[in-house]
């Protein structure tokens, strides 16, 4: 471990003779305007565009100063470094030492981390190629991205720097927030083998660190590190408090021999640590003893209440011991449950876990198990620098509780195993296993048959990954599905039957088929798909719909056209949308063309990245209601119009739905001149509220004639309804009747009504 402290002292130093050799040709170019031109542009062109100068000059021999430096990579800017001024004396080199008397920058935009590129191995030497000494470091403002630090940060650095060689060195940092209460600092000298560290971390609450930790919503974080002593017996003081939780690790570190005596604790009380992350209380003890290899371990943690999630677990016990690098985990998760209303299906019994590890073993073994009646899982992983692999198997004897978590009705079991190798940058994974679902009415086993396989062979080297396999084989359903993604360039294809609708659509009889095609830059690709149904019933002749789906620029800028056309109830239907993107964050669907008989739509819909439900409208005319009596197996005559309207205010969905029938008729029933529906909805996708009314003119129904309006307001756990009807000839005379309810939704999610009041 020592060895990582000698590889940083080494690479700074390389650097310093690097900036050493950069000055001096710097300053001796920089006197003339053309020389700064010069190096401007040599910067420019040597880092292959990554680093761009503006603003240089220099004080001839011991100042530099540089207006503006922008580093950036394949996606922009990463770093902008304002203002930049350097004081050395360059005398010193004459003695093997570069000295900065200050280095100081008035302005540091740390935007993101910069794209990671190809990693070129270097050897390391026992001795640096100058002495490095920074005497002040000064940046008057440093500010991170929110997408690093959770939200905008702006700090003030200050520090200074010895780098002696590989054996002596000294670091002294500060680091102070400019908005919150939040100061980091580092001290750290190496002298021969003695290291004398102390780092201290404050921050008050939403702290940079806390918030990309997502714990912005504690009081505080306070973190405390000394490492002090020789590098053989290197005294360790960690300290952590996170509002009421205190972790603390105390001990020794042999940082010659790699070996270690530790002792680790941490207590809780209640806490909610983050909105999906909380328990009652928290406790943890563990000791670690002996070299890394053939570690002795001992500890046991337990928390009551843990919800991780949606995920409660009522109570987690462990236990670890080891002995000689065999460490074995033991522990059990009781009264697991979602924190929904699901059903908890694993609340009866225990879930038991249990696992070992040979850290005695250049390849590190793991084997791990997890046992329940629903849910039997186990599996082994192997690991070295540049060749590992897993093995995993699961086993689901019964799915019919499973199933239910996600609204399924599927009865049976299931088998699954996945294994997956890696070996420098070659990685392999295959997945196969299969359903044996019981003999039923259902949809899944009309689906599938009583035993379908799945199974997924795929590889990735480097950047390239290729998809050999993906195959589900059912009665009668069948996917398959390759490609693969070659220099940032994707190509896959796939391919969906359907073979008997009869078992799945009732009274109709066909095939449907799809197939589709995926290919391009990953930043801008294209898929088309197409989709034949061949249908058909006793009433009338097979019948053809042909779906085309072609859209170009995706992800960011998508554009195309869906196309539906074919025959239904034996009239032609013709159906088509466009697809654009005028920004990089909407999209627009717009109905151009909506026939089938009497039926036209129009209208379009815009779908956001930050709004959940779309935005827009869509209008629907029926000049003849009669075109759905096939479908509703009732004889209806009519016309009718409708519209969905939907919009965001205030963060919330809305939504106004409107219909309006003319001349309603069904024959021997009743007969309705004019009905009205207008529904107001606010907070759709939340608690949704509902303020509507049903307005119904010229009611007949044999004898009887009126009409009625109902009124609705409230939400879905309690609306009330209010409805009044008028019947002017009822045996001679005016009949008038008013009547208020509620109806509720009870746990179970059945919804039961209470009459309020009536009045007739």
């Amino acid at each position: 471990m020592h060895k990582i402290f000698r590889y940083l002292i080494w690479s700074f130093g390389s650097l310093s003779a690097l900036l050493a050799l950069a000055l001096l040709l710097l300053i001796l170019a920089s006197v003339t305007p053309g020389g700064r031109a010069v190096i401007e542009t040599s910067v420019l062109k040597l880092s292959a565009g990554k680093i761009l100068l503006s603003g240089l000059s220099a004080d001839f021999p011991d100042q530099v100063s540089i207006g503006q430096i922008s580093m950036q990579d394949a996606e922009g800017v990463w770093l902008r470094i304002d203002d930049l001024l350097l004081d050395w004396q360059p005398a010193k080199l004459l003695v093997g030492e570069l000295n900065i008397t200050q280095l100081q920058a008035r302005f540091i935009s740390l935007e993101r981390l910069p794209v990671a590129g190809q990693e070129s191995s270097s050897s390391v030497t026992s001795s640096l190629p100058l002495t490095l000494v920074l005497n002040s470091l000064f940046i008057e403002r440093f500010e991170m991205a929110a997408s690093l630090a959770g939200d905008a940060a702006n700090f003030q650095v200050s520090g200074r720097t010895a780098l002696v060689s590989i054996k002596r060195a000294e670091v002294e940092l500060r680091i102070q927030n400019l908005e919150k209460q939040g100061t980091y600092s580092l001290f750290a000298s190496l002298i021969d083998e003695t290291l004398d560290t102390h780092m201290t971390l404050q921050e008050a609450s939403a702290g940079p660190l806390a918030t990309l930790a997502g714990l912005s919503s504690q009081t505080g974080l306070n973190v405390n590190v000394s490492l002090a002593g020789p590098l053989a017996a290197l005294q360790t003081h960690i300290a952590l408090k996170l509002d009421s939780l205190t972790a603390l690790l105390d001990g020794n570190i042999n940082w010659i021999q790699n070996s270690v005596d530790l002792m680790l604790t941490a207590n809780a009380p209640a806490m909610h640590v983050r909105s999906d992350l909380a328990w009652q209380t928290l406790a943890l003890k563990l000791q670690l003893q002996g070299e890394l290899s053939r570690l002795n371990v001992n500890g046991d943690c337990s928390l009551q209440k843990l919800m991780v999630g949606q995920v409660v677990i009522d109570k987690l016990i462990s236990n670890l011991l080891g002995k000689d690098g065999q460490i074995k985990l033991n522990g059990e998760l009781s009264g697991v449950r979602l924190a929904t209303d699901e059903p908890d299906v694993l609340l009866a019994e225990p879930l038991l876990f249990e696992a070992h590890v040979a850290t005695d073993q250049a390849n590190f073994p793991v084997s791990l198990a997890l046992k329940h009646s629903l849910i039997d899982v186990s599996g082994q992983t192997t690991m070295l620098t540049d060749n590992s692999s897993a093995s995993l198997m699961l086993s689901l004897p019964r799915l019919q509780p499973l199933a239910a978590l996600f609204g399924l009705q599927m009865t049976g079991s299931a088998d699954m195993q996945l294994n997956y190798a890696q070996q420098n940058t070659n990685k392999q994974l295959a997945l196969h296993g299969s359903l044996s679902l019981n003999s039923d009415d259902s949809v899944w086993v009309k689906l599938l048959g009583e035993v379908a396989n799945f199974n997924l062979s795929m590889s990735a080297q480097d950047k390239d990954i290729a998809l050999s396999s993906l195959h589900v084989d059912g009665k009668n359903l069948s996917l398959a599905a390759v490609g693969d993604v070659i220099n940032g360039d994707a190509d896959f294809n796939w391919q969906l039957h359907l073979n008997k609708l009869t078992d799945i659509i009732i009274d109709k009889s066909g095939q449907l088929t799809a197939q589709g095609q995926l290919h391009g830059s990953l930043h801008d690709l294209t898929v088309s798909s197409d989709l034949i149904a061949e249908l058909a019933n006793k009433a009338y002749a097979s019948e053809s719909l042909h779906a085309h789906l072609q859209l170009q620029h995706l992800p960011n800028r998508a554009e195309g056209q869906l196309t539906l056309v074919g025959e239904f109830l034996q009239a032609p239907l013709e159906i088509i949308a466009t697809v654009n993107s005028p920004d990089l964050k909407s999209v627009n669907i717009v109905i151009d063309k909506a026939d089938w008989k009497s039926l036209q739509a129009q209208g379009g819909l815009q779908f956001t990245e930050n709004n959940a439900m779309p935005k827009g409208k869509i209008d629907i005319k029926v000049e003849h209601l009669s075109d759905f009596q096939a479908l509703l197996k009732e004889p209806l005559s009519g016309r009718a119009t409708a519209s969905l309207e939907t919009n965001i205010h205030n963060s919330q969905a809305l939504a106004k739905f409107k219909l309006a029938a003319m001349h309603l008729n069904l024959p021997g029933r009743a007969t309705i001149t004019q009905t009205n529906l207008e529904l107001n909805i606010s907070d759709a996708l939340g608690q949704p509220q509902v303020q509507g009314i049903v307005d119904v003119q010229g009611v007949t129904i044999g004898k009887l004639a009126g009409s009625a309006q109902l009124k609705l307001e409230g939400g879905l756990q309690d609306l009330n309804l209010q409805m009044s009807a008028t019947m002017p000839d009822l045996s001679g005379s005016t009949a008038q009747l008013s009547l208020a309810a509620m109806l509720n939704k009870n746990n179970s999610g059945e919804f039961n009504w209470s009459l309020q009041h009536y009045l007739i």
